[in-house]
């Protein structure tokens, strides 16, 4: 049976819908509409082996859906999918959808230790992927990891096959071959407010855990997405350069596309210059990417790259958005850099929107979202902190909340406060007009001689040296001071940096003496983890 799913209680459920934030009809009944309709031979999902349109996408996820239901599991079992970013992910968790099961979403740079604690976690009986992932052989892997996890049975290999331009021929194999059952009954497909998915927390240390995800929660956010983008149903090519199990990919990859009956543009491994290209091939409209992406997009054109010309929004996120670099991009592009402010686990907070000016757009998180019910507490006592302008821990409730973590009491217990408010991991400030600043990380404050420093704004100013291409900070140990601040960065092809530069660079902005780094590390390339974030654990590890 599977590891028990933690649903979403019915009142919660009841409220939701009755307010109009979460729907009644499942993604795959829209997807379905679409196939059925005047858009049906247009392209859902675009990429470097050709197109997939809203009828093939149907089709294929019904065909990879008979293959799994034929495999006889359970309702709601669990099925791993791991498999690089293209069209044939989202067929994927259709038809896992379709087929009554659980998508364990992994990441397509996930590493052996990750995915083998992700499997057995959840203890799912198939893992489907393609021959290779990436640079993995997935048959390889299999093999590796059978001993450590009896529950894992069956090992699903499937393809799309692009033919004259498009992809449509799916195949599937199944390892070892099964018998053809007969199911006891085929169980009913996902519905909009069950637990279809879970993925890995993407934190910088630890364990990873496992994140359970509505559909409705992030067709919410999606919708948010429309209205701070002033998206336009029909008009839209979209890009998202994000790994798909995770919810920035997932509201922006799986879900928004079909809101807005609109293709998306997917590219299996990230390259900056064929991005901009393809963008500009395509006539993308929208670009979501983390910062880091951005910062690359940027650099780029810089050097002389054409600018997408009918690109108008950017939402990046997952690390600081340096000021001056956002402002350079939307000068060169003429597009408008958004962001929301939240997490796997919590869905939106706030969000920025194409009304807000420069200032709010790029050194705030934007408004809070009414739903979420945004609230500021004090970390150490959970006392509310309800002056405008003092810092406080987020936490909120709504309609864009996870039901939290799989089987995971501990977990869950620090994750939702006594009033089932989840908890955020940073610190904040909420300004008299409701907008939303972050300052810092509860876990990531280095305390040198008793003064609490921000790593997230120690950062900012490091990206804001035109040496700097990437920036990370963290607390050494000192004996004299307890810590003090680390910096590790990536430079700029070309560029060279010594601490006694970065010091001045603090100065002459005005830094604070205490919060400049002592220590100065660069690193060729910035250790990532799955969720493409800067990896600190690794940092620490470097120390």
């Amino acid at each position: 049976m599977p590891v028990a799913i933690t649903p979403y209680p019915a009142d919660l459920v009841r409220e939701f819908t009755a307010n109009g934030w979460w729907a009644t009809r499942s993604l795959s009944e829209d997807v379905r509409a679409l196939a059925a309709g005047a858009a049906a031979d247009s392209p859902a999902y675009l990429c470097a082996e050709g197109t997939l349109s809203w009828r093939d996408y149907d089709a294929a996820a019904d065909g990879l859906a008979a293959v799994l239901r034929g495999l006889g599991l359970p309702e709601a079992e669990f099925v791993g999918v791991y498999l690089a970013d293209s069209p044939l992910t989202h067929v994927a968790y259709l038809a896992v959808e379709r087929a009554g099961l659980t998508i364990v979403g992994i990441g397509p740079r996930s590493g052996r230790h990750e995915i083998a604690h992700l499997l057995a976690t959840t203890g799912a009986p198939v893992l489907l992927t393609t021959a290779r992932v990436g640079d993995v052989d997935a048959r390889e892997l299999v093999v590796s990891v059978r001993d450590e996890l009896p529950a894992l049975r069956t090992h699903l290999v499937t393809d799309l096959a692009a033919t004259n331009g498009r992809c449509r021929e799916l195949t599937a194999s199944v390892e070892p071959p099964v018998a053809a059952t007969t199911p006891i009954g085929v169980a009913p497909a996902r519905g909009p407010n069950d637990v279809f998915m879970v993925n890995a927390t993407s934190g910088t240390t630890g364990r990873p855990k496992c994140v359970q995800h509505s559909q409705n929660r992030w067709r919410r956010f999606a919708q948010h997405a429309v209205t701070a983008a002033e998206l336009r149903v029909g008009e839209e090519v979209l890009f998202s350069a994000l790994p798909s199990p995770f919810g920035f990919g997932l509201w922006s990859a799986h879900f928004l596309p079909v809101q807005l009956a609109a293709p998306s543009l997917l590219l299996h491994r990230w390259d900056a210059a064929v991005a901009l290209e393809l963008m500009t091939r395509h006539g993308v409209t929208m670009f979501a990417g983390v910062t880091t992406q951005l910062m690359m997009l940027l650099d780029r054109l810089e050097a002389g790259a054409q600018a997408p010309p009918r690109l108008r929004a950017v939402f990046t996120g997952g690390e600081p958005v340096p000021y001056e670099r956002a402002q350079r991009f939307e000068e060169l592009t003429g597009a408008v850099v958004l962001q929301f402010y939240g997490s796997n686990e919590s869905g939106a907070l706030s969000c920025t929107t194409v009304h807000d000016d420069l200032e709010h757009r790029l050194r705030t998180a934007g408004r809070i979202l009414p739903e979420m019910h945004v609230a500021l507490a004090d970390p150490d006592t959970g006392a509310a902190v309800d002056e405008p302008g003092h810092t406080g821990q987020p936490t909120c409730w709504g309609p864009l909340m996870s039901s939290g973590y799989l089987a995971d009491e501990a977990a869950n217990a620090a994750l939702f406060d006594a009033e089932h408010r989840m908890r955020m991991p940073d610190l904040a400030t909420l300004s008299a007009d409701g907008y939303l600043t972050v300052s810092g990380r509860v876990a990531d404050i280095i305390i040198r001689g008793g003064m609490n420093i921000s790593a997230t704004e120690v950062e900012e100013a490091l990206l804001a040296h035109p040496s700097v291409e990437l920036a990370a900070v963290i607390g050494a140990p000192h004996p004299t001071f307890g810590e003090q601040v680390a910096a590790f960065v990536q430079l700029r092809p070309g560029s060279s940096l010594t601490i006694a530069d970065v010091q001045a660079h603090f100065a002459a902005r005005g830094r604070a003496k205490h919060t400049w780094p002592e220590q100065l590390h660069v690193l060729d390339e910035m250790p990532r983890n799955t969720g493409e974030k800067i990896a600190k654990g690794s940092l620490r590890a470097l120390l």
